[in-house]
């Protein structure tokens, strides 16, 4: 979502252009249609002589043309009223509603209907609908407010009426229209302008297009969202030449559903209209302990004393399994503990194994037996498993309301994709949840109706969102988790916030004693094989995770803990240094491509980890010098290749080993990697695939080379659990892949993957550290969500501190431009240069600068060419009147012959 967007919606004075696609989705005809019924009551009429040219023009998609001879076959207001007649909706449609809420002082639309009025009249909102006459266009004014303008008149008359090829050329070209065109430049050029339901490649709109390109100005550039947008290259030009930002979505036969879920998703982000101010009642969230998280949590409170604490964390954690020792006949308390997770071959001290019974019969949750061995009361027991029934009872709830939004919403996902969604969803939240946040929790229980959801809420599942090549499932994991904290139901409510607190206690109590001991020796002995993300994170020197990612890798390495990854996940991390590197290049390490390119604005569709790294380098007080940076962050200045990247790499811990050389490996094993590649496309079933945190560069087309690399990371975690492998130790090994792809979990069933952030806040738990560290590194972690959001990270005061240099030149260059901006433009934009520059943002400068330069170029061009028009004109005129003249003088001259010759016959 481009930070733009948000900003012209939030300021109240964006002013918006509403095109077909909102109507068409309530039903209204297509044009295709119009035509189709206009040709049936040509028809009627017999053997009419448009008729002929009006199956011609449908033919060929020409439905003014179609319009027009139909006109003349039928009359004009017959066809008005035809039109009219057919212009009906047939169902009901959330856009015009989501429109009608945004603070929007003025709509202009192409359409014929009156849904802008009529949603507007719904919502009590008073709004006048005005004509394009030259009249009524003039009355549009800086300050306007409560306009609806049609920009194509509508069915009831001629009036103003763009309909057939005649009217389109002229409104297009037509002098009688010059008025318009000049009223709607100026509007793009004073106003923060948003097109919606308009394609850009829709030739019916071309002279809506034009005004935009003469009329946008670079301090407010218009924005156009499209379906099916053009090339990142076209983007880039309509930014650069136009001003024209363009936001893309999937179009098709879903196109107008997924622009819903865009305004769905942008509504949430922009406060409505009308906001009823509530005082916001947060109930107290309650935690039924019935998992062992919950139970956790609940023990902390109030606890000081840190042995205490370990003793009745553990207590809880038996609690939870209460179940599993109904069936075992008489066992001990160390046996208890087991079944609550503590390593079987692990010795405990006796005098805390003691203290852990004793709290444990105190509390009723274990009796002792006669001959002095332990058992599960049946009050207990009853207790327990209530606690859990409700706990996955919640849990269910949650997932299926997830599963059935997505379903009802976004109805081109296939099962696979929708329960990949709602288990990536569940892991996303609940992980971001764990990171805490007073925000998140009143958000999500708030009973106020209107949720105005902050933006450092947005910045999580943005990013998170980001983990999809394919836009829908981009769209639908943003909407479908937004809704679950603005529109949760009570059971949704419960489960995310008990399962939050759940978490965060279990986290904090391991870093404690002998469990973290144990803890440590199992990650030794665990294979961990490291995706691109991590790899990217760890690398990107500055960037606000790479330092959360450098101190725990740092402290694995202390602990003797190995990390492996292989050449095909290196490559993908090859591939984003290089996108940031070609950036630098084509542009320069000042450029403002580079703050866009960082922060994922448009036209770039996501956010660069090193460009950020970068940024925040030079902020820190280091020079503006890519190769520096490059050296700092890989330790070899200008390469970027494999070798360096692999040793900078090893520097963190991480050993890249390739595939074939894995202990254990067979070449029969390379016909299973092709397998699992096959079975990663066919669970995908046709997204995009981009490589992961890239934006604009160039996609691999094959699928199964993109599913590669997954494929061969899945093949060496089954191979290394079944002990075929031996990277570690002869024995077969725990082993998990640090990943976002949680698309391998679903080939065999069984977990494969660990998201990043909760393998770093497993990392986080090993070690004993003071309550101090604890709490930084918490705060890490809430940094970590943060980032992985996908939304700009860069604040303004950032950006101000290193870019200060460039944005001093570009005040520079706006001044050398400044003569010719009075000269070309000035009228445009009718005030001062400096008042226009003193309401944009300092990092707006530099790219204005650009837009500034290729308009007044662009100006300059248009007048070059209109004075060689008149040139050529001129020069045309004068040698036609030179062939007048000599016309003249030889008519001059017969006729002075003629009348000597009848002076010479009068003298005879």
């Amino acid at each position: 979502m481009d930070s733009r967007l948000i900003e012209y919606l939030n300021s109240g004075k964006a002013w918006l252009l509403v095109g077909s696609g909102p109507s068409i989705d309530m039903g209204y005809p297509t044009w295709k249609e119009l035509a189709s019924t206009a040709i049936e009551e040509l028809t009627l009429l017999g053997n009419n002589p448009n008729l002929t040219a009006a199956k011609s023009c449908f033919a060929k998609f020409d439905y003014p043309g179609v319009f027009e001879a139909t006109k003349a076959g039928l009359g004009s207001q017959r066809l008005l009223e035809l039109l009219r007649n057919k212009l009906k909706p047939i169902r009901q449609s959330k856009i015009y509603e989501i429109m009608a809420r945004w603070p929007i002082p003025v709509y202009m639309t192409t359409n014929y209907d009156n849904e802008l009025q009529n949603h507007l009249s719904h919502l009590g909102e008073p709004y006048l609908t005005y004509s394009n006459s030259r009249d009524h266009m003039n009355q549009l004014a800086s300050d306007s407010s409560g306009f609806i303008v049609k920009l194509h008149g509508d069915l009831t008359s001629e009036d103003g009426l763009i309909l057939t090829t005649g009217q389109y050329k002229s409104i297009t070209h037509g002098s009688q229209w010059d008025y318009w065109r000049s009223k709607m430049a100026a509007i793009f050029t004073m106003h923060r302008v948003i097109v919606i339901g308009h394609s850009l490649s829709d030739k019916n709109i071309v002279h809506v297009l034009e005004t935009a390109k003469k009329g946008s100005g670079f301090e407010h550039p218009a924005i156009w969202i499209t379906p099916d947008p053009p090339s990142y290259q076209e983007r880039t030009k309509f930014e650069a030449d136009y001003r024209v930002s363009i936001i893309g979505y999937p179009g098709g036969e879903n196109g107008h559903t997924n622009l819903l879920r865009i305004l769905e998703s942008i509504s949430d982000c922009v406060p409505p209209r009308t906001i009823v101010r509530l005082q916001q009642q947060i109930p107290v969230v309650t935690s039924h302990e019935s998992a062992a998280g919950f139970f956790v949590f609940n023990e902390l409170v109030g606890q000081q004393d840190y042995e205490n604490k370990r003793r009745d964390i553990i207590v809880s954690a038996i609690e939870a399994k209460l179940p599993a020792l109904k069936g075992i006949e008489g066992f001990t308390i160390h046996r208890a503990i087991q079944e609550a997770g503590w390593p079987p071959d692990v010795t405990v001290e006796s005098h805390f194994l003691s203290q852990v019974e004793q709290r444990s019969v105190e509390r009723g949750i274990l009796s002792r037996r006669p001959d002095g061995s332990l058992a599960v009361p049946e009050k207990a027991l009853q207790q327990s498993q209530s606690k859990r029934e409700v706990f996955e009872h919640a849990r269910a709830l949650f997932r299926q309301s997830l599963e059935l939004r997505i379903r009802r919403d976004f109805t081109d996902l296939n099962d696979a994709q929708l329960k990949s969604l709602v288990s990536d969803i569940d892991t996303s939240l609940t992980t971001y949840f764990e990171k805490g946040g007073l925000t998140f929790a009143s958000l999500l229980f708030s009973k106020n109706v209107t949720k105005f959801v902050p933006q450092s809420i947005l910045h999580f599942i943005l990013v998170a969102s980001t983990k999809y090549d394919n836009l829908v499932m981009r769209l639908a994991f943003f909407k479908a988790s937004l809704d679950s904290f603005v529109r949760a139901e009570a059971a949704q409510r419960d489960y995310l916030g008990r399962i939050a607190q759940g978490y965060f206690g279990f986290h904090a109590l391991g870093v404690f004693g002998d469990l973290a001991v144990e803890r440590i020796k199992i990650a030794k002995e665990t294979l961990w094989l490291i995706d691109s993300d991590t790899q990217i994170h760890t690398l990107a020197l500055g960037s606000l995770t790479n330092q959360s990612y450098r101190e725990s890798l740092k402290k694995l390495n202390s602990m003797d803990v190995r990390l492996f990854t292989i050449d095909s996940l290196l490559d993908e991390t090859r591939e984003h240094l290089y996108f940031a590197d070609k950036r630098i290049e084509e542009n320069g390490a000042s450029s403002p491509v580079i703050i866009a390119a960082a922060r994922g604005d448009a036209p770039f569709e996501k956010s660069n980890a090193f460009l950020e790294g970068f940024i925040r380098w030079q902020a820190a007080g280091n020079p503006c010098s890519w190769q520096s940076y490059l050296y700092q962050a890989l330790g070899m200045p200008g390469d970027i290749g494999k070798e360096v990247i692999a040793q900078a790499l090893m520097k963190h811990g991480i050993e890249v080993v390739e595939p074939s050389a894995w202990p254990g490996f067979d070449d029969s094993h390379y016909s299973a990697i092709d397998s699992y590649s096959k079975k990663i496309v066919e669970l995908r079933q046709g997204t995009q695939h981009i490589l992961p945190g890239v934006s604009g560069q160039a996609q691999q087309n094959d699928p199964l080379e993109k599913a590669k690399p997954e494929a061969e990371a899945y093949n060496i975690v089954l191979r290394e659990r079944s002990g075929e492998y031996h990277m570690l130790s002869q024995a077969a090994s725990q082993s998990w892949f640090i990943s976002n792809t949680s698309i391998l979990n679903l080939i065999g069933g069984k977990p494969i993957t660990w998201q990043p952030d909760a393998f770093l806040s497993f990392i986080s738990t090993l070690g004993t550290i003071t309550r101090a560290d604890l709490v930084e590194e918490a705060f890490e972690r809430i940094i970590y969500g943060l980032a992985e959001s996908g939304l700009s990270l860069l604040d303004e005061e950032t950006v101000s501190r290193v870019f200060g240099g460039i944005i001093d030149q570009a005040k520079l260059s706006i001044e050398e431009l400044r003569d010719q901006y009075d000269s070309t433009i000035g009228n445009k934009y009718g005030e001062p240069l400096d008042a226009i520059l003193s309401r944009m943002r300092p990092s707006q400068l530099p790219l204005a600068a650009a837009q500034l330069s290729s308009e007044i170029a662009h100006v300059e061009a248009e007048k070059r060419r209109q004075a060689e028009t008149i040139a050529k004109e001129a020069t045309a005129r004068a040698e036609q009147s030179e062939r007048e003249l000599a016309k003249l003088q030889k008519f001059k001259a017969k006729m002075l012959k003629k009348q000597n010759s009848r002076k010479k016959k009068k003298k005879k």
